[in-house]
């Protein structure tokens, strides 16, 4: 019996490790951005959570941006501002109830987005480095005079 409670507590001990570092680790290769239910009706701006959720996404340089129209009226999903108009990134033009528009991300850096048909409803993409990307920087901001020594067994002599 007491065998069986240490290899079940190592057993879930393993899967919550799994667990836990897949979230830490993970890459922001997606987002899924929805309309909040009613931004079709102005005041969605003045909620904590806005008019997109999330109202503020991040995703990989090479990740996917979806927008799922969840709602019961039509919106566009438009890179710009209000201010500015469509700044040309990304524009799903009309996407009806229950359809979706997918793009990919070019380029890192922040791209405001809103709705043509609902000007109120604004959004903002956070684009970061991929993880191939970071790794590479990381190397790059390594000293030059930095020192790298291997020791133990590398393979056959």
């Amino acid at each position: 019996m007491n065998n069986l409670v240490i290899v079940l507590s190592v057993v879930l001990f393993v899967i919550i490790m799994g667990i836990t570092t897949q979230t830490v680790f993970a890459n922001q290769e997606y987002v899924v951005i929805t309309p909040a239910s009613g931004s079709g009706a102005k005041g969605c701006e003045k909620t904590v959570t806005g008019c997109y959720i999330p109202k503020e996404a991040t995703v990989d340089v090479g990740g996917m941006v979806i927008f799922k129209n969840t709602d019961t009226v039509a919106h566009t999903f438009t890179s710009g501002t209000p201010d500015e108009g469509p700044s040309g990134v990304f524009d799903s033009k009309i996407v009806m109830p229950g359809n979706s528009y997918e793009f990919i991300v070019k380029n890192k850096g922040t791209i405001p987005y809103l709705c043509m048909v609902h000007p109120w409803m604004v959004g903002k993409i956070i684009v970061t480095p991929s993880a191939h990307e970071k790794r590479s920087q990381d190397w790059k901001d390594q000293d030059s005079n930095d020192e790298i020594s291997f020791s133990g067994f590398v393979g056959p002599m």
